[in-house]
């Protein structure tokens, strides 16, 4: 494939494509949802109504998870640039100040220039698109208004207030839409089904044992509502204040976490949570109340490994599939997959385990180091494909093999259940044992 100069990055074809989805941690999140839980977890089911329940579950999930970025985070920004004096005027770019890394935002780099460069890269991300329009100026009328070493610092605070205020906004929408989801799924089933328990165990167990299962999710079922509100709630209060101490702090553990990482506290394009956003609500909100309002100590256990395994394929297995197939690439393809910066020749296996392939962006600027087109064009489509390598594993792993494990656990422990007695037993009468006794002597 020859490699041409005015091909953007921005182009619609497989490889750009499959870029721009890379960059969208909701999209991400949403391919792995549908292909690696929602389909085949359906598939996996082992009834008509644990397959009704989990396709309701993934489709809630997946339009609240896209709900706040493309309808709710437009607003947000919107209003805390606003109430942050920032922007005033939103018919302009000066809106899109809020794209602008918070790698600026730490102290260590030039904040000013840092918004000229960002202005810079927009205006000719849109250029390559055809589009006209004015970042660099609009971004220079912002500048204008806090010219000055005091007023630079005040813009920079400003920047940082709204931040904070827009992810508090965005962690307390979405986690109280998550943590809603498993309450409003599970009484749509008992309102179809008329019965109680995990909907996986109907016809394995009996409507009376479902019951019984199901007796202390009933008894503490407003308790556990209130906890699930609380974890929708505080999380979304303590942690945009911790990340923003982090960044205004000029010492401190927390101030040299945030500061290492702070990319990863960014939004894609102002409204799609980075990688990090996205596990901290995951973890703090989802996770837990899944495993709170679960109806009994089957479905806890499920959710806790279908869920848990959920967590560490989104955020472990991805790094570490990527990883070990980029590593293969380079050295038996001869691409440049991997970003060797600060591994170098002769570098452990171990140490290389923490190694991470380029970003598709990064892939696209090789061409600015003299590299051979014919590499560049064999690292971009391998590069693409091994994408959808992991991600189509991720999505069996997922998909398949963890439903399987737990189906196979859950009907022998069941089965062992039901081969129990479960009525109570009586003490025999007394006096007819020594009958009986008489009789037989």
């Amino acid at each position: 494939m020859k490699i041409k100069d005015k091909i953007s990055f921005q182009s619609q074809g497989f490889y750009n494509l499959t870029g721009q989805i890379q960059e969208n941690t909701l999209l991400n999140r949403g391919l792995l949802d549908v292909g690696g839980l929602a389909i085949p977890q359906m598939i996996m089911s082992n009834n008509k109504d644990e397959r009704i329940e989990r396709g309701t579950m993934s489709a809630i999930y997946f339009v609240s998870s896209f709900l706040a970025p493309y309808v709710l985070l437009p607003l947000f920004n919107k209003h805390f640039l606003k109430t942050n004096g920032i922007v005033k005027d939103f018919s302009t770019c000066e809106r899109r100040i809020i794209e602008v890394s918070k790698k600026y935002l730490t102290g260590d780099m030039d904040f000013v220039k840092g918004i000229r460069d960002t202005a810079k890269a927009l205006e000719l991300e849109a250029k390559k698109k055809g589009q006209k329009i004015s970042v660099i100026k609009d971004f220079e009328n912002i500048l204008e208004k806090f010219k000055g070493k005091k007023k630079e610092e005040e813009l920079k605070n400003k920047l940082l207030n709204a931040h904070e205020g827009i992810l508090f906004s965005d962690f307390l929408a979405t986690s109280l839409m998550w943590c809603a989801t498993p309450w409003i799924v599970m009484e749509m089933t008992k309102l179809r089904t008329k019965r109680s328990g995990f909907s996986a165990t109907y016809g394995i167990v009996d409507e009376k044992q479902s019951k019984l299962n199901a007796e202390k999710h009933e008894k503490e079922k407003k308790k556990n509502l209130l906890i699930s509100a609380l974890l929708g709630i505080i999380p979304a209060i303590i942690f945009p204040k911790l990340v923003t101490k982090g960044f205004k702090d000029k010492s401190g553990i927390l101030s040299s976490i945030v500061k290492k990482i702070p990319e990863n506290f960014n939004y894609t394009k102002g409204i799609f949570p980075s990688k990090l956003i996205f596990a901290a609500i995951w973890l703090l909100a989802d996770y837990p109340t899944g495993i709170i309002s679960a109806r009994d100590k089957y479905e806890r256990r499920d959710r806790a490994i279908r869920w848990g395994a959920n967590v560490l394929v989104f955020f472990c297995g991805d790094a570490v599939l990527n990883n070990v197939f980029g590593q293969l690439s380079d050295r038996y393809l001869g691409t440049d997959i991997m970003d060797k910066t600060n591994f170098p020749k002769g570098t452990g296996f171990f140490k290389k385990l923490l190694m991470h392939p380029k970003s598709f962006p990064e892939i696209e600027t090789l061409k600015n180091t003299g590299i051979k087109p014919e590499l560049l064009a064999k690292t971009k489509n391998v590069g693409a494909g091994l994408y959808w390598l992991t991600l189509f594993a991720n999505m069996a792993l997922l998909g398949f093999a963890v439903p399987k494990f737990l189906n196979t656990i859950l009907k022998r422990d069941l089965s062992k259940q039901n081969a129990l007695p479960q009525q109570s037993f009586e003490p025999p009468n007394q006096r007819e044992v020594f009958e009986k006794f008489k009789r037989t002597n």
